[in-house]
């Protein structure tokens, strides 16, 4: 199909923007109700970061339709070309689209971070995706001000024929600035995983595979490096609807491919109840490594504290029991006195197998319940 195609007898290469955007308007809808289907369904909990991630791709929805709107009307031609009114209303949707796409980002990345809470249980692990997701939301509520307020007037930045002359921040640094912090927080979402997944007890190509899963994030990596290589002719030259073409082309594709990218590793169970053969290794090697129950990714090896056991200092009762933690083996001990043999006390050892289900964030105790 050619790139370009033609508005009456002027050059159109709004086909570059449009067709992307339909795909993605379609495709991407499609993966979210897939993950929260099988979150449903198969998990029996829908948690923050699916509801996070649905809001997000409402976000990346508006853009598309916005984009495929915008093509159907001065977007990809030359605005000497345009009417006058048709420009306008162009260049408005346009603003919109760039302040909707840049809450789309922040709010995937959260998604992906409030997954990795759900996941993992390690304090600084946790502690370090909440200290992300502050940085996130700090950058993308100054990203989103900086977006609205980048001209003074607000409509100096969509129409530049208001009485006057307006001012604007320097819109190539400010667009360079947001896609480096993109690119620096994408890599460090790839790669904050990883040290935990090569901890657990598993097979190495099994390790392998879930850091593949969630290595994925590299493919949006590369769609904001192309994106970038695009900004300058976006922001250097006075005829937007025509410049802008590639920009918005590789934003289109940034802000879905991400949102992709982070629903499949909550697809992987839902994939392998429907794909069985095609996922079987991944499923039988995370099922070796748990106890019991149903396979899941991997069992994490690091001993964690059971609630609703507390050491009660009054040993001599005759109904104290202390309990006590150590490496996954809680101890029952019922003290001397009225109901106690004395020297011959009892002690009952209880192993408790601790489940812990990474996909699904799911705890099984194997003997106990939580209870005070």
């Amino acid at each position: 199909m050619p790139l370009f195609s033609h508005y009456g007898d002027l050059p159109d290469s709004s086909a570059r923007l449009s067709y992307p955007s339909l795909v993605f308007a379609i495709v991407t809808p499609l993966v979210v109700i897939a993950r929260l289907l099988g979150r449903r369904f198969l998990s029996g909990r829908v948690g923050a970061d699916d509801w996070t991630i649905l809001v997000s791709c409402a976000f990346a929805e508006t853009v598309s339709i916005q984009m495929i709107i915008v093509c159907g009307w001065a977007f990809g031609k030359h605005q000497n070309d345009m009417p006058k009114e048709l420009l306008l209303k162009t260049l408005k949707l346009y603003f919109v689209a760039q302040i909707l796409y840049k809450i789309n980002i922040g709010l995937t990345k959260i998604s992906i971070l409030l997954l990795y809470i759900r996941l993992f249980v390690h304090r600084w692990f946790l502690t370090t995706c909440w200290v992300w997701i502050a940085i996130v939301v700090s950058f993308t509520v100054g990203t989103v001000f900086s977006s609205i307020f980048q001209c003074t007037p607000v409509q100096w930045a969509f129409d530049k024929s208001l009485p006057g002359r307006g001012t604007c921040i320097n819109m190539t640094a400010f667009w360079y600035a947001n896609a480096a912090f993109n690119i620096l927080s994408d890599l460090v979402l790839i790669a904050l995983p990883v040290p935990v997944v090569l901890k657990l007890q598993l097979p190495r190509k099994s390790k392998v595979a879930i850091c593949g899963i969630f290595g994925l994030g590299i493919f949006t990596c590369i769609t904001s490096v192309l994106r970038i290589t695009t900004l300058n002719v976006a922001t250097n030259h006075l005829d937007t609807t025509w410049n802008s073409i590639g920009s918005s082309m590789w934003t289109i594709i940034e802000s879905n491919l991400g949102i992709i990218c982070a629903c499949l590793p909550a697809l992987r169970r839902p994939l392998s109840f429907f794909f069985p053969r095609i996922f079987s290794k991944l499923h039988k090697s995370s099922a070796g490594a748990g106890s019991h129950g149903n396979p899941s990714l991997p069992v994490d090896s690091t001993p964690k504290k059971i609630e609703g056991w507390s050491v009660l200092d009054e040993a001599g009762s005759a109904d104290a029991l202390a309990a006590e933690e150590r490496g996954g083996v809680v101890e029952r001990v019922r003290g001397q006195g009225a109901d106690s043999p004395g020297r011959g006390e009892i002690r009952k050892t209880t192993r408790v197998v601790v489940r812990y289900d990474e996909m699904d964030s799911e705890i099984e105790l194997g003997q106990y319940a939580n209870r005070r």
